[in-house]
């Protein structure tokens, strides 16, 4: 239904002029997209004086974690939330995976917080530096190969397709030119021995075993593929006299 209406005290425009003893709230049925209405309260609506149940809100300190991948080689990340569509993790591994992942449940980024290194794929290389993005397509086998000691990543994965969002009128190089997007040149390996890759499904993992090193790739094509951009290449969006969305500042 794309009628529009309006009862009682409102301001014409959204977010401008609010109604003065009121606090506007937006009640919506896509986060900022798609419909939406605004409600004009006298009280604001999240200065509650007690919480009981499962959506308190939560802060957690990560900087103070320490993840088992810290001083375990062999480990994985560790979860800190998560629903149905998206999981978050942090990842301070100081040594080169013994394993590679093949992650079956969905696209995973790698956001760099601190550190450098590379992710060896099935596509090729990728080096990482702070504040670099790193996108895995759902199913590709990789492994991260930091150079020292000092790594700290925010790991989203999720179950949809990483993909850009629609700049509209601001039209295809708003935020940041696609061709600041780096992907990996094929780099096959030919080393014999006994390879592990994990593969992830369903939050479960199974173990595959190889004679050869998995990732012996000599050449790619398509439209799926990893791709890396640094956040000093985003160009944010700013108003003096609008007030800016959330999904205004989407870089995936």
């Amino acid at each position: 239904m794309d009628v529009v209406f309006s009862k009682g005290r409102v301001t014409r425009q959204a977010h401008v002029g609010v109604p003065e003893g009121t606090y506007e709230e937006e009640h919506g049925r896509e986060t900022f997209f798609g419909r939406a209405s605004h409600l004009y309260r006298t009280h604001p609506p999240t200065a509650w004086t007690r919480i009981e149940g499962p959506l308190r809100p939560r802060a957690i300190n990560v900087n103070e974690m320490k993840p088992e991948d810290q001083t375990e080689p062999n480990a994985g990340w560790q979860l800190i939330a998560g629903n149905a569509d998206v999981r978050l993790y942090v990842s301070r591994r100081t040594a080169p995976m013994p394993y590679f992942l093949r992650d079956s449940d969905g696209d995973v980024c790698y956001f760099v917080h601190e550190g450098t290194g590379t992710l060896e794929t099935d596509y090729g290389p990728l080096s990482y530096r702070e504040g670099d993005y790193v996108i895995i397509p759902k199913g590709t086998t990789h492994r991260v190969v930091p150079d020292g000691d000092d790594n700290f990543f925010l790991v989203i994965e999720g179950t949809g397709e990483y993909h850009l969002p629609d700049r509209g009128l601001m039209g295809k190089h708003a935020h940041f030119d696609p061709g600041m997007m780096e992907v990996p040149d094929p780099d096959p390996h030919d080393e014999a021995g006994e390879f592990e890759v994990r593969v992830k499904r369903d939050d479960e993992f199974t173990s595959l075993w190889f004679a050869w090193h998995p990732l012996d790739v000599v050449g790619w094509q398509g439209d799926v593929c990893p791709v890396k951009l640094n956040i000093l290449d985003h160009r944010p969006v700013y108003s003096p006299s609008y007030h800016m969305p959330p999904s205004a500042h989407c870089t995936w």
